[in-house]
């Protein structure tokens, strides 16, 4: 989950990867953020159960500095 002030909630970033790779992958636990939006989380590959590190960011850089 990830903490925006854009809407004062938790995301579950699973909601916000592409369809395709959240068939693949499941984020279990996000470890990280930066001042450029970039997150880093954690995830198991669905298929073979091995443990990934993912460095997610957004789409559209220009909402980064958005409150």
């Amino acid at each position: 989950m990830l903490w925006t002030s854009l809407h004062f909630k938790t995301t579950d970033l699973n909601l916000e990867i592409s369809p395709t790779l959240a068939k693949q992958f499941t984020l279990t636990s996000a470890s990280d953020t930066n001042d450029r939006c970039m997150v880093l989380a954690n995830g198991v590959d669905n298929k073979t159960g091995a443990q990934e590190l993912f460095v997610l960011s957004l789409a559209d850089q220009s909402k980064c500095g958005e409150p």
